[in-house]
């Protein structure tokens, strides 16, 4: 699951992506075949709820990113190449969280 084996220095940080990580692996791997439609629609709810929060999380530590820039920390030179170089995704998909993160992010 792990695309990024780098650690972060902050203990705490760590330890709850790892646990996020591991819930993410256990969850796909229980067998849900075995549930009525009703179970299966609660599961799809508690699903839902966090991939409806991640996104917004990404958003503010975009934000943060943005309003700490330091061209010295990375070797792209500025916010959009950094974050679509280092989450693999096209320029214009990091312009677009960038601009969402104007937008919604915490001041």
């Amino acid at each position: 699951m792990d695309s990024n084996p780098a650690s972060i220095t902050d203990p705490s940080v760590e330890a709850a992506l790892s646990t996020l990580e591991a819930g993410l692996t256990q969850v796909m791997k229980v067998r849900t075949d075995t549930l009525n439609n009703p179970d299966r629609l609660r599961v799809l709810q508690r699903i839902e709820t966090v991939v409806r929060a991640l996104p917004g999380h990404g958003l503010e530590l975009v934000a943060q990113i943005e309003r700490q820039w330091n061209n010295n920390e990375f070797a792209t030179p500025n916010v959009t190449d950094t974050i679509a170089e280092a989450l693999h995704i096209s320029p214009g998909e990091a312009r677009a969280r960038w601009r969402a993160a104007q937008d919604l992010a915490h001041r």
